[in-house]
């Protein structure tokens, strides 16, 4: 009656908080695990919807590395004054002429000999570049002074202070002093760099006046940016002008990577919802006895609902700030491991800005609200129950199997149907119906799944009656009947099916990244020089095969009009947009060595070209037409031909976008010149054949490595992308073993009546066990093989998908995916530990006294 009379009182919200608290702590484990499963999905949806706001931080502290905090790149063949940005929006400049020279090395190997290394050299105002965070802060150079960067000082064995001679036009030589010897970043990201002032430029140009032909500009209002791009461009339309950040280059790459990730992370989101939602379900039947017990003492339901929804809500805000807050304290050290530059000694350092704090607020709500939809259905199936019946619900433990279910099942699968079937064949670029068409066959699965598992089930019963084995026999029976072991089994099912899509795509991604691009033993990268310079390699000893590289970026038009327009106007307009940025390889035929193109014949005509998939959609190319097409496009002389398209080929383990045009050799030489861009080698004694490249063409060579150092090379740069790879499959393993091991403590609390019926009529305690253990172990066996087979299928869609957005192979390494799957049935299967433990402790006598 005081419950009445503070209710009469308006008391509600007292109530209301003192047994949503009592009810929370009352079973402190499983309000434990419930937060703990709401904090990772909070965690999740986090990273999902994060990921592009995050992403554009990324970039600018990934450009910062070499580009300080300019935003806008300007590069010129002629020098650029000041006047010239007049009237544009505010912004900071660091103006720099820019000179190659050359310093020579001792040769390591061979003490008589030296080696020529390029050397970048810069001319700027120091205190400008010293502001954009293009050299060191706080140095103070004279026009006698200079900054060398640390792998030069290190082979030259120079220190602070020492004497450098430089080489500038015409010979022309200056002495300097070396007043820093700077990290690789800014200005100095170069293994072999220099900065110095613009009088000491000077010093080294012919005519004594440095010329600037690139300025780095920080453009102060970011909103502006654009705007000034487009400005200039117009004054200027030789210049190029490169907006670092939003220009379409960038954009794409981070639409790409950001689409990437939400595909995986919707796996997962959907694993970590349904796992979260069937403990907060099973969880609701527990507390079927509290509901009744609230009504028995003259609580209306109205109440009722109230203190249950608000405790559920509770949950869902606990775990969301929870989530979100690990999210926020943890993304910089998470994406500064991911995203890294590519260069000796450089650190990516990124200022990622705050977290979306509408995204966080948007996440802890929708995990508030997804608690308080969890106990909907129970509560609006106590509205019309007896207070008895609501009280001992939760000893029900039968499943009922209902139309309704079977039937939306149905219809979700019909629905999965019509989207799947086109996005294979069809409409294969389109990645949102695939990705639809995903998340309807997994609801369908979820409603599906039970009415699978009773036929099998069914199976198991008849094959155990015929074998004598009637202890299998009752698993079989409580396998389709028990509430338990259908919730345990669909959650194994479903994180089995959706864990396995994880795994191949990761699995996919990793082979993708460390394939050789080669049949060889040695790479060299970064060839300066025409093929002849390198005719001695196939000389040396244990040597077998030098297969050259001729490849480059280029920017190319395709179309009579498009050629014309351009030939006519590019003095008086850009043409940015109308450019197709594409890979070109010059090749005799099919390479021998290199392993980046697939479709290509033994021999190319000198009329014909082969054409990559993605480019031959963007461009509406089929084998047999002719394509005119503006090679060299910004050269200084382009070359226009008319070519007929051979064939459409594969192109993404060379280039990642299969966007190639592969021309025939001759051709190619006589645009591009006889230039290599890298060689692949193959050798007996890969590190001796390797260290004599190096001392004999060093200067020449960028880059010398055996393939297990370039694969090494590989695997360092994308460790921290696969170490989140991992870390989304963990989250779906670990939060689905939570959810499977807390359903068997709350379904062995509701079996209890059932299994002391069982021992104190028909049963021993060992028999017992053996019936509980014969269960959990047909569960997880038809549920894994289920899941794997479910998985293969979904994996498919959403491989197809992930393809639209990006260029991957699917890739299935039969050991490690074996290996995976019966990892994932033994960490399901020692739930079972827990349960026969609780068997063996188990009072037959205090359970009986609920008859």
């Amino acid at each position: 009656m005081s419950l009445l009379r503070r209710e009469s009182k308006g008391g509600n919200m007292g109530v209301i908080l003192k047994h949503t608290f009592r009810n929370i702590f009352a079973k402190p484990l499983m309000t434990l695990v419930l937060v703990v499963s709401i904090t990772i999905c909070a965690f999740a949806g986090m990273m999902a919807f994060d990921m592009s706001n995050s992403l554009e931080n990324i970039f600018i502290g990934i450009y910062g590395t070499t580009t300080g905090t300019s935003n806008v790149l300007v590069f010129a063949p002629e020098n650029i004054e000041e006047s010239y940005f007049e009237g544009l929006p505010d912004f900071e400049a660091t103006y720099v002429s820019p000179k190659d020279s050359k310093v020579t090395v001792r040769n390591n190997q061979m003490y008589a000999y030296y080696n020529q290394k390029n050397l970048k050299l810069y001319g700027v105002n120091i205190e400008d570049a010293s502001k954009m965070r293009l050299i060191p802060k706080d140095v103070t150079l004279g026009a006698d002074d200079i900054i060398v960067s640390e792998v030069m000082a290190k082979e030259l064995g120079l220190n602070e202070g020492d004497k450098f001679k430089v080489y500038g036009d015409n010979y022309v030589d200056a002495e300097f002093n070396v007043k820093k010897i700077a990290k690789p970043s800014g200005l100095l990201n170069a293994e072999y760099a220099a900065v110095v002032t613009d009088e000491g430029m000077a010093r080294l140009c012919h005519d004594g006046i440095p010329k600037h032909q690139f300025v780095y500009i920080k453009v102060l209002d970011k909103s502006k940016v654009s705007e000034f791009c487009n400005a200039m461009e117009e004054r200027f339309p030789n210049y190029d002008v490169d907006d670092l950040i939003g220009g379409k280059s960038t954009q794409d790459q981070i639409k790409t990577i950001s689409n990437v990730f939400k595909v995986l992370f919707l796996i997962t989101l959907m694993l970590v919802i349904v796992v979260t939602v069937t403990l907060s379900e099973r969880i609701m039947r527990d507390r079927m006895s509290t509901i009744g017990t609230l009504r028995s003492l003259g609580v209306s339901p109205n109440l009722t609902a109230r203190i249950i929804l608000i405790e559920n809500m509770f949950y869902g805000v606990f775990g969301g700030l929870i989530g979100t807050g690990l999210y926020a304290a943890s993304r910089d050290s998470i994406f500064n491991a991911v995203f890294t530059v590519d260069g000796p000694g450089m650190e990516t350092v990124m200022d990622l800005g705050n977290v979306s704090v509408p995204i966080m607020i948007a996440v802890i709500i929708g995990a508030a609200i997804v608690e308080m939809l969890c106990p909907l259905r129970e509560l609006l199936k106590s509205t019309g129950m007896a207070i008895r019946d609501i009280i001992f619900d939760n000893k029900d433990t039968e499943y009922k199997y209902k139309k309704k279910t079977k039937i939306i099942s149905i219809i979700c699968a019909a629905l999965a149907f019509t989207m799947i079937v086109p996005a294979l064949t069809v409409f294969k670029d389109n990645a949102l119906l695939g990705i639809f068409g995903f998340v309807f066959l997994v609801l369908s699965l979820l409603g599906g799944y039970p009415f699978i598992l009773r036929m099998v089930s069914k199976i198991i019963e008849k094959i155990s009656q015929k074998s004598g084995n009637p202890v299998l026999g009752l698993a079989a029976t409580n396998l389709r009947t028990n509430k338990t072991s259908i919730g345990s089994s669909k959650l194994a099912f479903v994180a089995t099916s959706l864990c396995l899509v994880l795994f191949i795509l990761i699995t996919s991604q990793k082979n993708m990244a460390e394939l050789p691009p080669a049949d060889a033993d040695v790479i060299l990268r970064g060839l300066s020089e025409s093929v002849d310079s390198y005719d001695y390699i196939e000389e040396l000893d244990g040597v077998s095969k030098v297969e050259f590289d001729y490849s480059r970026s280029d920017k190319i038009l395709v179309g009579n009009e498009k050629i014309e327009d351009y030939l006519e106007n590019k003095y008086n307009r850009k043409f940015d947009g109308e450019f197709e940025k594409v890979s070109i390889l010059g090749a005799e035929g099919a390479p021998e060595l290199n392993q980046g193109y697939s479709g290509l014949p033994d021999v190319i005509n000198s009329d014909e070209i082969y054409v990559a998939k993605k480019i031959a959609k963007d461009l509406k190319l089929k084998v047999g037409d002719s394509a005119d097409i503006l090679l060299d496009a910004e050269g200084i002389i382009p070359y226009r031909g008319t070519f007929k398209v051979a064939g459409i080929i594969d192109s993404a383990r060379a280039d990642g976008s299969n966007k190639t045009i592969v021309l025939p050799l001759d051709l190619y030489k006589k645009i591009y010149f006889n230039r290599p861009a890298s060689a692949y080698v193959k050798t007996e004694n890969p590190e001796k054949t390797a260290e004599f490249i190096k001392s004999y063409s060093s200067s020449t060579i960028e880059k010398v490595n055996t393939m297990d150092e370039y694969i090494e090379e590989i695997k360092d740069l994308s460790a921290g992308e696969l170490a989140l790879l991992y870390m989304i499959i963990l989250i779906g393993v670990s939060l689905s073993l939570i959810g499977i091991y807390c359903n068997q403590i709350v379904g062995f609390e509701s079996r209890k009546r059932e299994s002391a019926v069982l021992v104190s009529t028909s049963m021993s305690k060992g028999t017992l066990v053996r019936l509980f253990f014969e269960e959990t172990m047909l569960s997880g066996l038809i549920a894994v093989a289920l899941g794997v087979s479910i998985g293969l299928v979904e994996t498919v869609i959403i491989f197809n998908a992930m393809k639209a957005i990006t260029e991957m192979k699917l890739f299935i390494n039969a050991g490690q995916t074996a290996i995976f799957i019966v990892g994932i049935f033994i960490t399901f299967s020692i739930t079972i530990l827990k349960t026969m433990k609780d068997i063996k402790k188990m009072k037959i006598a205090e359970q009986l006294k609920y008859e």
